[in-house]
């Protein structure tokens, strides 16, 4: 049974994360405004006040581990990528995934290969709405409070 799941555009408020030593070596440079020119170039560039869906599910379907995949494994993905890849992702919708690629996304997900260095609310949010569309749930999940 076809599964449907709905694209949200979610609130995000990007963050800077940078390491002391990026930091100590902006100011050792020498150059007087050289702290101030950085953050200045922040500023300078267009942050989005969302982040749609569609960039979890580019995420997920374009991932190749580490020394890659053949070809006749990534195969059965290519529908499946050209779909997610004609998304608009300027507004909210939906997108129909078939049991076929509801196991692709989730065999994915479960892949021991597949790990995250960090996680952001949007994105659990994204996984938790997709699991409620296709009824799957991780093992090491915490169980949903009974009412």
């Amino acid at each position: 049974m076809a599964v449907k799941l709905k694209l949200k555009k979610r609130k995000d408020d990007p963050t800077i994360t940078m390491s002391i030593s990026q930091l100590q070596s902006i100011i050792t440079t020498g150059e007087p405004d050289g702290l101030l020119n950085f953050f200045t170039g922040i500023m300078e560039k267009e942050v989005k006040k969302y982040i749609h869906d569609k960039s979890w599910l580019e995420m997920i379907v374009n991932w190749v581990p580490e020394g890659g995949l053949p070809m006749t494994t990534m195969a059965k993905w290519f529908k499946l990528t050209s779909k997610v890849a004609e998304l608009d992702d300027t507004k909210e919708g939906t997108i129909i995934l078939s049991d076929f690629q509801v196991a692709l996304i989730w065999g994915r997900l479960t892949d021991p290969k597949y790990k995250m260095v960090r996680v952001s609310p949007q994105y659990i949010g994204f996984i938790q709405d997709f699991q409620k569309a296709s009824g799957r749930h991780f093992e090491e999940e915490e169980p949903d409070k009974e009412e």
